[in-house]
């Protein structure tokens, strides 16, 4: 009877354990260190099937990095995906660039891999996270790659740039940039 609930067991293990290794065991493990941002890009690596995350993580949204019309995500496409995410855990926000790995049958992104993670600088409340869906521009250019950190202003644009980065597709990594040029859409500006 005991090895009846050992041998039972061990097959649920088996059947549903398989379902859960892309959303906690694909993780690599390199890069730990004492620093929260060392233990944050551990998640580089991570691969995981929307809208699971790893315990602990919330997610506050994400985006598409892509030109208008988003042909890379068209039915039958193998241009890569790039997207961003923005995460925190505990009271450490951050900010993930991922490409799709895998894809549904009508074409629509269904899992992701974290290539690499952007720990965001604490702010007080007059500052908020802007980029998403192109709304940064850099010398008067729309850039879908740029993030920035901006003060909160009841203005069409933001110009006051703490800091910005751009998410690099070529090299899959985060930059810092300088903030010179760079103004962020206020997409609550007139509501």
């Amino acid at each position: 009877m005991k090895s009846n609930i050992l041998f039972n067991l061990s097959v649920f293990l088996i059947l549903f354990g398989v379902n859960l290794l892309p959303v906690q065991a694909q993780k690599n493990t390199y890069n730990r260190g004492n620093s929260n941002k060392d233990n944050n890009r551990s998640y580089i690596g991570l691969r995981y099937l929307p809208p699971l995350h790893p315990k602990g993580i919330q997610h506050f949204g994400g985006w598409i990095v892509d030109d208008p019309g988003y042909p890379s995500l068209a039915p039958g496409s193998r241009a890569t995906v790039y997207g961003i995410s923005q995460v925190k855990k505990g009271n450490q926000e951050m900010l993930w660039f991922e490409i799709v790995v895998n894809r549904d049958r009508t074409g629509n992104p269904s899992q992701w891999l974290v290539i690499d993670v952007l720990t965001l600088p604490k702010t007080n409340k007059s500052y908020t996270m802007v980029g998403q869906g192109g709304s940064c521009r850099r010398n008067g250019v729309s850039d879908h790659d740029i993030i920035a950190v901006a003060k909160i202003q009841d203005t069409e644009y933001f110009r006051q740039i703490q800091k910005a980065w751009r998410a690099n597709r070529k090299t899959r990594k985060f930059e810092a940039i300088s903030t010179k040029g760079v103004i962020c859409e206020n997409i609550g500006y007139g509501l």
